[in-house]
């Protein structure tokens, strides 16, 4: 159904936005039209039917090993002459074929445009001209480490400070390991001499009238720094603002202003940088769930550093280094999905999650990417 489903509208099948394709049903409408007519027998040639299999060989070793549209590139590349080639065996006048293929763009061009929007990502969009506005701070004149914890890296922000700056995003991170040469890496950035800070988007949801982190946004900072081995040297953060408008929310605010908060290497660490093997203090009643879960599923679900937050009927702790989150609901279910997903797969009851009754496979978790119809 896979082919299917990437004419689907919802958003983070493709790419991380929404780009439906309809080249693929098209692709298997003509070729079948060829097939019944008999015109794929007496013009295909052994070439393209190498090319075709080669196709259906690429799409379903993609579609079973990640599914994410960014590793198929070679595939959205062939899939356009390959639709040509299928175009040119159609049956019928030579302005038939050419009405199918405009139906063809038309019908592929509206459905793209009707998903567009001008001058906006996913998260942000632009005001006051094509360049990122960032407000005057001495801090994007001198060189500096700067790293986020955050799902995304912010990297818009990079060419607006010094040029010798470094940055890195420690949240994706969370697989490395001693014996891997990022590691080596990432503790050469870290042991620099350079000053170092972290970035934040300064939310409204969590900012104090002095534009400073409230007790809450300072708790989830410092148990994000506090598996790499690092802790914020002080208790204040400079403010900056940029042009980046928000068309999402993001941890509960719009984007528009960062925080730049100065770091330390913790006097104390709790535990060696990037192993995260220490889980969260407790904050709910619920903690014992998302433990298990984490015992059973470290790869997806890594203990330290998630954040945990209540909403109405439900208990939520989002893991930024790996895009899933949990669901503990009042009901007494156990759910996760991928941020991008369509629906959350059901894990269990609460009681068969506290008892270690898990079955699903860890080792590769559904895809991003849910139909309706299998929604729990």
């Amino acid at each position: 159904m896979r082919p299917f489903l990437l004419a689907d509208p919802s958003a983070g099948l493709y790419y991380e936005d929404s780009a439906p394709d309809w080249r693929f049903v098209a692709l298997m409408t003509l070729l079948a039209v060829a097939l019944v007519s008999g015109s794929f027998k007496a013009r295909a040639t052994t070439e393209q039917k190498r090319l075709l299999l080669t196709l259906l060989v690429i799409f379903y070793t993609w579609t079973f090993t990640i599914g994410n549209g960014r590793y198929f590139v070679v595939g959205l590349l062939i899939v356009g002459p390959l639709l040509v080639m299928a175009w040119q065996w159609l049956p019928g006048s030579r302005g038939f074929r050419w009405l199918v293929l405009a139906g063809l763009v038309i019908g592929q061009t509206w459905t793209v445009g009707s998903m567009y929007r001008a001058g906006a990502w996913n998260l942000v969009g632009w005001q006051r001209g094509p360049a990122v506005y960032v407000s005057p701070t001495p801090l994007r004149k001198e060189p500096a480490v700067f790293v986020t914890v955050t799902a995304i890296s912010y990297s818009i922000l990079v060419p607006s400070f010094h040029p010798e700056s470094r940055w890195a995003n420690l949240s994706g991170q969370v697989d490395i390991t001693a014996r891997t040469p990022e590691y080596t890496k990432a503790r050469q950035l870290l042991q620099s001499p350079l000053p170092l800070y972290l970035v934040a988007p300064a939310n409204q949801g969590a900012g104090e009238p002095a534009l400073q982190p409230d007790d809450t946004m300072w708790r989830v900072i410092t148990i994000a720094l506090r598996e790499h081995g690092l802790e914020p040297s002080e208790r204040h953060c400079e403010h900056i603002r940029t042009n980046l408008l928000p068309h999402g929310r993001i941890a509960d605010g719009p984007l528009g202003a960062f925080w730049l908060c100065p770091l330390r290497h913790a006097t104390k660490p709790s535990q060696p940088p990037y192993a995260s093997t220490a889980s969260a203090p407790p904050t709910n009643q619920m903690d014992d769930v998302f433990a298990r879960l984490e015992m059973y599923c470290p790869r997806f679900f890594p203990p330290g550093g998630a954040v945990t937050k209540r909403h109405e009927d439900h208990w939520i702790r989002y893991y930024l280094g790996t895009d899933t989150r949990v669901f503990v609901e009042d009901a007494g279910f156990v759910t996760y999905k991928y941020f991008r997903s369509f629906a959350p797969t059901v894990a269990g009851s609460v009681e068969d999650v506290r008892q270690g009754k898990l079955s699903f496979d860890c080792s590769k978790l559904p895809g991003r990417y849910r139909p309706p119809w299998n929604s729990p």
